[in-house]
């Protein structure tokens, strides 16, 4: 989220970013339950980025994150020059984490990008590829 909000507030400064599930402040209901103020702070920074009308950016958001999800971030769909990638059809619980043989449970959402059914998502669709083509 930080680099988003860099980019929004000095587009002349950044390329561009790839920016995996992006999170305000950890997960959404436990932040919400202790520190509902902090909603106050989360909205400041949405009108942060609301400032411009577009972001350099590649966002990828899946429905299992506790963190955010593709509605919590749904927001940044309006944005110019970001393509907002919706990977919920990824399942943690069919996904093995990159570096043991072990599946996710599923409350994984956020680790996703962490397995090898994220990396192989990636690579067939080209994402990171035609991402950076775009920019340079």
């Amino acid at each position: 989220m930080a680099s988003l909000n860099l980019i929004s507030r000095f587009p002349d400064k950044f390329k561009g970013a790839i920016v995996i599930n992006p999170a305000f402040a950890g997960p959404k209901i436990e932040w919400k339950k202790k520190f509902p103020e902090w909603e106050f702070f989360r909205e400041q920074q949405i009108d942060i980025f609301k400032q411009t009308d577009a972001l350099k950016a590649v966002l990828f958001a899946h429905s299992n994150d506790a963190f955010e999800d593709p509605q919590t971030l749904s927001f940044f769909k309006s944005f110019n020059n970001l393509e907002f990638i919706d990977y919920s059809e990824l399942k943690p619980t069919s996904c093995n984490w990159a570096d043991i043989d072990k599946k996710m449970s599923l409350e994984k959402g956020h680790s996703i990008p962490q397995s090898s059914c994220f990396t192989n998502f990636i690579k067939e669709n080209k994402y990171f590829i035609k991402y950076l083509e775009s920019l340079f």
